[in-house]
C-alpha cells in the first residue's frame, strides 16, 4: 500500500461517522427569569403550563438577601423535572428576606405528552401537560 496514513484517515472518519448515528438526543432549552414581588405573600404552589411550543412553570418564593435563585430541568423520556431553588452567593442576615415570582420556560420538545415535576423549595408539585402546536399559546 503506497499511503497507509489514507487508510486511517479513511477509517477514523467512517469510526467517527457511524458513533454519531442514533444520538440525536435533544436537550431542552430554558430560560429562567425572576423579578422582586410584593413582600409578605410567600411562597406560592406553582403553576404548569403547556404552551402549544414550550412549557411554563411560574411560581412565587421568599429567600434571605444572601441568595439567589435558580432553575435545573431535566428531561429523561417523556419527564421532565424542573428545580427552583435559591442558592447562596455572599453573607447574609436573616433580615434581609425577599420574596420572587420566577418563571421557567422549556422549548426544544417535542409536540407530545410530559409528566412535568417541579419541586421549588420544599414544594413539590407533578401535573401531565400535552404539547400541540395546534393548540394557541399561552397569554402571559
Amino acid at each position: 500500500m503506497k499511503h497507509p496514513g489514507v487508510l486511517v484517515l479513511t477509517v477514523c472518519l467512517a469510526a467517527v461517522a457511524m458513533s454519531g448515528r442514533g444520538l440525536t438526543r435533544v436537550e431542552p432549552l430554558i430560560e429562567f427569569t425572576s423579578s422582586p414581588a410584593v413582600a409578605g405573600g410567600g411562597d406560592s404552589l406553582p403553576t404548569i403550563q403547556a404552551c402549544a411550543y414550550y412549557v411554563l412553570v411560574r411560581g412565587r418564593l421568599g429567600h434571605s438577601g444572601g441568595f439567589r435563585l435558580g432553575a435545573a430541568v431535566g428531561l429523561k423520556g417523556d419527564t421532565i423535572a424542573v428545580r427552583v431553588e435559591p442558592y447562596r452567593v455572599s453573607e447574609f442576615t436573616p433580615r434581609d428576606w425577599q420574596d420572587e415570582r420566577w418563571t421557567v420556560r422549556i422549548g426544544n420538545l417535542e409536540a407530545r405528552s410530559y409528566t412535568v415535576t417541579v419541586r421549588a423549595a420544599k414544594t413539590i408539585l407533578t401535573n401531565r401537560v400535552a404539547l400541540n402546536p395546534r393548540d394557541g399559546g399561552c397569554n402571559e
